[in-house]
C-alpha cells in the first residue's frame, strides 16, 4: 500500500496528513500518537471508509477510490472502535456477517466451516447460541475479531488486509498478548498485511514492524520502532519522560 500526498480536512481543519509512505506487505504497521492526532481518521482513509481526501492511496496495485465496496470487502476487514452492534443477534450469526461478501443468499458449507474455525480460534465455541449483547465487553471484542478473521480467511492468490482501530480495548492482558501473537501467525497463514491503531507503546514495540507517528493531524515520523518510538519522540510528542529498559535488542519504556 502506497500513500502519496494524502490530506483530509474538515472545515479547513487538518485532520490527517501523510506526505509519502509505503506499507510493506506481510508486515504489522502500527499508527501511534496522542488522542486527537488523526490516527483513526487515517485508518478510515486507508481502509476505504473515508473517500473525501486529497492525494492518492494505492491498494493492491489500484487506486483505492477505484474499488467498489463489495469487491473491497473481499480483500480487507475492518475492526472499528464503534463496532458494537445495538441489536440482538446470536454470536455465530454476527461472525457469519464476515462471510456476507462471499455469498448471495445462503451461506455455503465452506462459509459455515470458516465461521466455526474463526470461533474456535478465539475460544468462543461456548458462546454459540448466546445473544451478542449478553456478553461482556472483552467477550464482544473477541467475537468481533472472529468476524474480521472470517472475512479474510483463506490464502488465495491475492493479498488481504486487516485494519484494526484500538483492537485491545476491553481485553484482559492475557487476551491482548494472545491476540497480538495470533496476528503474527496469521500474516503468513492468510497472506495478510495488518494496519492498526494502538495505544500501548510497549506492546506496539514488541509486535510491530513499522510505525507511523501522528501528531496534530500530521505524520511526523515513520519507520521502525527504534526510530519512531525513541525516547526523544516520547518526550516531544507524548510529553512524557520515560525510563528506558533494554530487552532482546529493543528499548521498552517505564512511565
Amino acid at each position: 500500500m502506497k500513500i502519496e500526498g494524502v490530506e483530509f480536512s474538515i472545515k479547513q481543519q487538518l485532520i490527517a496528513q501523510v506526505e509519502d509512505a509505503y506499507l510493506e506487505k506481510g508486515k504489522i504497521h502500527f499508527v501511534v500518537g496522542k488522542n486527537g492526532a488523526g490516527k483513526t481518521s487515517l485508518l478510515k482513509i486507508l481502509s476505504g471508509l473515508e473517500p473525501n481526501y486529497k492525494g492518492e492511496v494505492s491498494f493492491l496495485g489500484r487506486g483505492l477510490r477505484d474499488w467498489k465496496m463489495e469487491e473491497l470487502a473481499q480483500r480487507r476487514a475492518v475492526l472499528s472502535q464503534s463496532n458494537f452492534n445495538a441489536f440482538p443477534i446470536k454470536v455465530e450469526e454476527l461472525v457469519m456477517m464476515g462471510r456476507y461478501p462471499f455469498f448471495q443468499q445462503n451461506a455455503t458449507q465452506k462459509d459455515k466451516e470458516i465461521v466455526a474455525k474463526a470461533l474456535a480460534l478465539f475460544e468462543l465455541q461456548k458462546f454459540v447460541g448466546r445473544d451478542f449483547l449478553s456478553l461482556s465487553g472483552g467477550e464482544r471484542q473477541r467475537v468481533l475479531f472472529a468476524k474480521c478473521i472470517a472475512q479474510i480467511w483463506g490464502k488465495e492468490g491475492h493479498r488481504k488486509y486487516l485494519f484494526l482501530d484500538e483492537p485491545l480495548t476491553y481485553l484482559d492482558v492475557e487476551y491482548q498478548v494472545q491476540f497480538l501473537q495470533l496476528l503474527r501467525d496469521l500474516i503468513e497463514r492468510f497472506n495478510l498485511t495488518i494496519v492498526g491503531v494502538i495505544h500501548d507503546i510497549n506492546l506496539a514495540i514488541n509486535y510491530g514492524d513499522n510505525f507511523l507517528l501522528m501528531h496534530a493531524g500530521k505524520c511526523v515520523e515513520q519507520g521502525d520502532g527504534s526510530r519512531v518510538l525513541s525516547r526523544e519522540n516520547m518526550q516531544k510528542y507524548f510529553k512524557v519522560e520515560p525510563h528506558v529498559l533494554e530487552h532482546q535488542g529493543r528499548d521498552f519504556f517505564v512511565f
